[in-house]
């Protein structure tokens, strides 16, 4: 009987792992997806990360990135640069508006830092628009 987020992610990556095949990673990502951030998350609704942690581990990088984003200014500087540094996500138009979004959150603040930002946006044609 798993009692843990952690431990209930670790017997469901071990059996997909071990047990199945790439379909079977999916399933699990697709089952904590259906669970939702109320099941990882319990009574503690600030820590974004008890249920982007999963969805990363099970190859969701889309699913964790929104949810990460939609958690106030230090969720979405995460997601971000998460989205920034991980390779795995090569997902242009997520990155694209997480950049974007920081950016316009930064703007009144710090210019130069939301400048930072909007150059990194990967379409040049986009880059030159939000700029």
């Amino acid at each position: 009987i798993v009692k843990t987020i952690e431990d209930f992610v670790y017997v469901s990556l071990w059996n997909a792992t071990f047990g199945g095949t790439q379909d079977a990673l999916l399933a699990v990502g697709t089952n904590i997806k259906e669970l939702g951030p109320g099941h990882f998350q319990g009574d503690d609704s600030t820590n974004a990360w008890s249920y982007a942690m999963p969805l990363l581990l099970t190859q969701q990088y889309h699913a964790s990135m929104l949810h990460l984003a939609k958690e106030g200014d230090q969720g979405m500087l995460q997601a971000t640069h998460l989205s920034i540094f991980l390779p795995e996500l090569e997902q242009p138009s997520l990155l694209t508006t997480l950049l974007i979004q920081l950016a316009s959150s930064l703007k009144i603040s710090s210019a130069s830092s939301a400048l930072e930002y909007l150059v990194r946006i990967p379409d040049e044609s986009q880059r030159r628009s939000k700029i």
